[in-house]
């Protein structure tokens, strides 16, 4: 498998590397649009919502991918400066006081930004197997709406769930691994638990079970980030929140 450095840690050295030595107004004011352009969305609102979720799934990441105390202290050092460097306080101060500062201090760490680099996922092979896991959620979604066993509510609900997913999966190159890893552990866990409610006489429910654990081996095409997918499964824990 040809691994990847995860997009939010290449979206996060792209910043810091472009961040220019000089600005005439906020540090806000360059940092927002700047980031906006690398990730490639249209509006600052989510540019600066994308830099802290990238940073704020961070650490869960390294937790996950990290099992010695050491490299997991290390890694975790780098993102508490990189949160420091770009807190909203730092944020507020004007581009001339902040690029000589902050800005300085954020491409010092670049010189450790390896450690995270070792956060890899297969970008490549999952996006290779997008049209299928599309046409996958397409194919469950159509299955819900001509499920006359199922609620209205319940298919609302499942419709819902899909619409979020297939979602996370579009957008995986601009969210990054964790926000798409919550997304899509939250989705699995709520269809999983709905349709096992369902009656139990529902032939399409059962079907619909088979078809997710399908898709749930599709999404596991760049690695293992969706391995505590199983105890959500199984119903014996919560899935994160997607909010």
């Amino acid at each position: 498998m040809s691994q990847q450095i995860i997009p939010e840690i290449r979206h996060l050295r792209t910043l810091i590397e472009r961040l220019p030595e000089k600005g005439g107004d906020s540090a806000a004011s360059v940092v927002i649009p700047l980031f906006a352009e690398i990730v490639g969305v249209d509006n600052d609102y989510e540019s600066l919502s994308l830099l802290y979720r990238a940073l704020d799934h961070l650490p869960a990441l390294i937790a996950d991918k990290f099992p010695e105390k050491g490299r997991r202290a290390a890694a975790l050092g780098v993102v508490e400066q990189l949160k420091d460097g770009f807190s909203p306080l730092k944020l507020a101060r004007p581009y001339p006081e902040f690029g000589p500062r902050h800005g300085r201090a954020l491409k010092r760490q670049l010189e450790v930004f390896p450690i995270l680099e070792d956060l890899e996922f297969d970008t490549e092979n999952l996006k290779a197997q997008t049209t299928t896991i599309v046409s996958e959620i397409e194919k469950m979604r159509l299955k819900v709406g001509n499920a006359d066993d199922l609620s209205d509510a319940s298919r609302t609900f499942l419709n819902a769930q899909l619409a979020l997913m297939e979602r996370a999966v579009l957008r995986f190159e601009t969210t990054g691994v964790g926000p798409f890893r919550d997304s899509v552990l939250t989705a699995f866990g709520k269809i999983y638990l709905e349709l096992s409610a369902a009656d139990s006489k529902s032939v399409v429910a059962k079907e619909l079970i088979d078809n997710l654990l399908r898709l749930y081996g599709l999404l596991q095409a760049g690695g293992d980030i969706l391995k505590l997918t199983g105890p959500v499964i199984s119903g014996l824990l919560n899935g994160p929140s997607n909010t």
